[in-house]
């Protein structure tokens, strides 16, 4: 079986304030590893290897993180990340 996963990885963070910094979302750090490091390995774990991944707020930071695992990824932006939401960045 073929599997493909979708990550929407375009948001700023904003709810999470400070806690953050200046970077995306997907980059805090939770037990010395990004969100998306540990969404990354789980898929990866799991024998998923082709990723959509929807970026926008700092996407060449979340682009170069990414591409750290050897995956097949598919980069789709959401050039109007801070004005939309989720449902916006999965219909791209």
């Amino acid at each position: 079986m073929n599997m493909k996963a979708i990550i929407l990885a375009a948001g700023e963070g904003k709810r999470l304030g400070k806690a953050k910094g200046n970077q995306a979302k997907c980059l805090v750090k939770v037990e010395g590893k990004s969100l998306l490091h540990h969404q990354l390995s789980a898929l990866q774990h799991v024998g998923i290897n082709k990723i959509v991944m929807v970026v926008g707020y700092e996407k060449e930071h979340v682009m170069k993180h990414a591409r750290e695992f050897p995956l097949n990824f598919t980069f789709v932006t959401n050039s109007r990340y801070s004005d939309t939401n989720t449902a916006y960045s999965l219909w791209l």
